[in-house]
């Protein structure tokens, strides 16, 4: 009986993962170009974390479900092999550090999870955008200015990760001013050591997510005066 109950219940978790899992495959309706999917993937993984942590998604087996789903359409966008991504398993890590960690922040904050992931993705997108001019104007900030933002972003990381050579991409290079940036502003991490550290430290906040929120719903109620 126990198992015919959790059945249902069983079938909502996926549903609710593949339904997150779409926000993150929506580029391939228009493209399968890997480049812009590693991309996607790292603008709206936190918010997708965020929304899955707040839906309180069971952290295993139905969270990982998303990522996981990402990089198995990442596989078919290159799988005529005429476009590759590098090293996507350690690009696959970034982005799912990225989301385990708004999958904690989602946990603690619980019914306004929606409206965190909200403002999580426009401060992702702002932070992508700036370097660009928000696409208004060209290297809108001088080059060590660009250097720090780009440093923060999350998809300088998720990209140096897959080994992607994105500073020459036409959508960087004029509009950014990358050919200002020398190797003493942009630092290039290893993707091993990329991939592995988010996905660790992504791992981290959602276990400390899951604590605090459950220690939030066990303290007792305070006593009525």
């Amino acid at each position: 009986m126990a198992k015919r109950r959790d059945e249902p219940r069983a079938s909502r978790w996926l549903l609710q993962a593949v339904a997150l899992a779409l926000l993150g495959l929506a580029p391939l309706v228009a493209t399968r170009e890997p480049v812009a999917l590693v991309a996607w993937f790292a603008l709206v993984a936190p918010g997708a974390g965020v929304l899955a942590g707040a839906a309180r998604l069971p952290a295993w087996p139905w969270a990982p479900v998303v990522p996981a789903l990402w990089m198995a359409a990442l596989a078919l966008a290159t799988a005529d092999g005429a476009r590759v991504v590098p090293t996507p398993a350690f690009a696959a890590g970034v982005w799912s550090g990225l989301y385990l960690a708004g999958f904690g922040a989602g946990r603690i904050a619980g019914p306004s999870g929606p409206r965190l992931a909200a403002a999580v993705t426009l401060a992702l997108a702002a932070l992508v955008g700036v370097p660009i001019g928000l696409g208004l104007c060209d290297a809108p900030l001088p080059p060590e200015w660009t250097a720090r933002v780009m440093r923060l972003s999350p998809l300088t990381w998720t990209l140096e990760a897959a080994s992607v050579d994105w500073l020459r991409h036409a959508a960087f290079y004029e509009r950014a001013h990358a050919f200002d940036l020398g190797p003493e502003l942009i630092g290039r991490p290893r993707p091993a050591l990329a991939g592995g550290l988010a996905l660790v430290l992504g791992c981290l906040a959602a276990w400390v997510g899951i604590r605090v929120s459950r220690a939030g719903s066990t303290d007792p109620a305070p006593a009525r005066s």
